[in-house]
């Protein structure tokens, strides 16, 4: 049997050092820094695409035959969607990175610490039985592009952000809340106690909730915007465990 060609395929590659800081409760749990060197591969196939494969230390994974047994993986989950997909004639290019309003880099991981904490603490209202604060950062990431096209691009990219999760808890019922924030404009730590606040007040507003009217199968007006978000969630990620488990999974 001939081996399948690939219609088409990308690779985006992503190298860079990131810093993570977790705290829960009041205690850091977590706070320091790690490398990353992945790449992510698709291919379009005669049937469709791919699911996303990964490779982590890419820079070391053997070049262009580590590449190709990528192209193969990704291949080889295009054949379970049976869809045929023609790519449009586009114009390629990079799209214009924001600036960056205060550096990540040129804060201490300390003073990071202290800012998530504050978030964190604003958070453990009276009712509050749970909270967990996480920031996450890669610094002055490497992002290159490149497909079958012979298209190869590669900028810098910097992304940070939080998320605060609050539980509140009641006669034995608990609810939870959160709020999160990422950007690619720099930090976003500061001066942001009040969304701590603000999922400690929405999860002990959800213990004294109405349960929900009725149920079952009803008409429902969806934003067009988001219904294929809805389908995605509720489908979508199914069905790619699904594939992922039948097809031996992504390395």
């Amino acid at each position: 049997m001939a081996t399948e060609e690939p219609r088409y395929y990308d690779v985006r590659h992503l190298v860079g050092t990131s810093t993570h800081i977790d705290i829960e409760n009041g205690t850091i749990e977590a706070a320091g820094q790690s490398f990353g060197d992945t790449a992510f591969v698709r291919a379009l196939g005669a049937t469709g695409w791919g699911g996303m494969v990964a490779i982590d230390n890419f820079s070391d994974a053997g070049g262009e035959s580590g590449l190709k047994q990528a192209v193969a993986d990704a291949l080889a989950l295009s054949r379970a969607t049976g869809e045929r997909v023609e790519l449009a004639d586009v114009k390629t290019g990079i799209l214009p990175v924001p600036a960056i309003k205060e550096d990540p880099r040129d804060i201490s991981l300390e003073e990071k610490t202290e800012l998530l904490a504050a978030i964190e603490s604003a958070a453990r209202l009276s009712g509050i039985v749970n909270t967990r604060a996480r920031y996450i950062e890669s610094e002055g990431g490497t992002v290159r592009f490149m497909d079958s096209s012979s298209n190869e691009y590669q900028y810098e990219s910097l992304r940070s952000g939080y998320s605060i999760l609050a539980v509140a808890g009641k006669n034995g019922e608990m609810q939870q809340a959160r709020e999160s924030e990422h950007a690619i404009t720099g930090l976003n730590l500061r001066h942001k106690e009040e969304k701590g606040r603000e999922a400690a007040e929405r999860a002990l507003l959800l213990l004294d909730a109405a349960p929900a009217r009725g149920g079952g199968t009803m008409h429902a007006i969806l934003d067009q915007e988001l219904a294929g978000v809805f389908a995605h969630e509720a489908i979508g990620h199914a069905s790619e465990g699904g594939i992922l488990s039948r097809k031996g999974g992504s390395r």
